[in-house]
């Protein structure tokens, strides 16, 4: 599975796009490894639909209300989901989007271990072991 992570090519949104830099890189691999096994064939959404990890291992689907998404959209069901439970078990993070037929990744590790003596190595979602780099 792919998606695609440049802000500048996030064509489900009408405003301003944005990715989220939460959690370590760990959770953040389960997160994706969960909506690869809970997600349909992109083109059977309908609707452009935002999907959020909760947990880090549950996914939680919001539908937007128009063609594009808006960041409230966003807002929205992040609310949504976070409703019934703040534990650091039931967190929600705004992790993808799918639009027509195409996945957009909105999720990334937190930069908490970042190094300026060393080259920065972008993440790349549903690639294995990035852990070792």
């Amino acid at each position: 599975m792919t998606c695609e992570v440049d802000a500048a090519k996030f064509d489900f949104t009408s405003d301003s796009p944005s990715t989220f830099n939460m959690g370590e890189m760990k959770e953040v691999d389960r997160s994706y490894q969960a909506l690869s096994e809970a997600i349909k064939p992109l083109g059977e959404y309908s609707k452009t639909t935002i999907f959020y990890s909760k947990g880090h291992h549950r996914i939680v689907e919001h539908e937007c209300p128009s063609k594009r998404c808006q960041s409230t959209d966003i807002l929205k069901g992040l609310q949504k989901c976070n409703s019934g439970g703040m534990t650091k078990e039931d967190t929600c993070y705004p992790l993808a989007v799918a639009y027509e037929s195409k996945l957009y990744c909105l999720l990334y590790p937190g930069q908490s271990n970042f190094d300026p003596k060393k080259p920065f190595v972008p993440y790349v979602p549903f690639q294995k072991d990035q852990d070792s780099r």
